[in-house]
């Protein structure tokens, strides 16, 4: 209802919808096709900014009526110097920039909400699927989907963890990691296993995000992941 109004106290309005492919998905499309009659006859002096990290998954139809501007992610120096701006510990600065995705508010957010414990709970599942027989794996799978960790966040650390160990095993150096501050954790969990088998178990990491995203159950999809990545 507020796009049908002109600007009122400005020559032009903004409307911003925050995760525009969440709240405007391509399935199911029924809120989709409710903001394309809007899209197609905007009020002059209106714009409506679409924010999404995963745009081709709103219709085509949408997509079609807007303009793509894309946003580079902030690097890592950056963000460790906005976060000890803000006062953000430094063990809970390098966890918190890796998962952020390159985003400040994020990294800020993570940094407050116990981004190192999230990383200790990725090294569990992945010790659990390394060296640990059946009964630990039905063990890691109740402990993360009835916990209180966010779900994905933790498979996001764990698949970040597996392309770091691919990384180390092909002699990329420290730098290149996600987790660089834990560099020596990640080259002597590498020496367990070979770059092929990290970079399947991310691959299925990968797997079981697109998964949960697309409203599979998540007892189901993280036993899948689990016994799977052990293989």
């Amino acid at each position: 209802p507020v796009a049908q109004f002109a600007p009122f106290e400005a020559s032009a309005a903004f409307l911003i919808f925050p995760e525009a492919d969440v709240s405007f998905p391509e399935h199911p499309a029924e809120s989709a096709n409710a903001l394309l009659k809007t899209l197609e006859e905007p009020r002059p002096g209106v714009h409506l900014v679409l924010l999404s990290e995963r745009p081709d998954r709103l219709l085509p139809t949408i997509r079609s009526r807007c303009q793509r501007l894309r946003f580079g992610r902030l690097p890592p120096d950056l963000l460790e110097r906005i976060l000890l701006e803000q006062g953000v510990p430094e063990a809970s600065r390098g966890v918190a920039i890796a998962l952020s995705g390159g985003r400040a508010d994020l990294a800020l957010a993570l940094a407050e909400g116990g981004a190192e414990e999230l990383l200790d709970h990725a090294l569990a599942l992945d010790e659990a699927c390394t060296t640990g027989g059946p009964g630990a794996l039905v063990r890691a799978s109740e402990s993360l989907v009835r916990g209180d960790s966010d779900l994905a966040v933790v498979l996001d650390a764990w698949l970040l963890f597996s392309r770091d160990l691919a990384a180390v095993g092909l002699g990329l150096p420290d730098e290149s990691l996600a987790f660089r501050h834990r560099a020596d954790l990640v080259r002597a969990r590498a020496a367990r296993t070979t770059p092929a088998r990290a970079a399947r178990r991310a691959d299925l990491v990968r797997d079981a995000l697109v998964a949960l995203e697309r409203n599979g159950n998540p007892e189901v999809v993280i036993d899948s992941l689990l016994f799977s990545a052990r293989l």
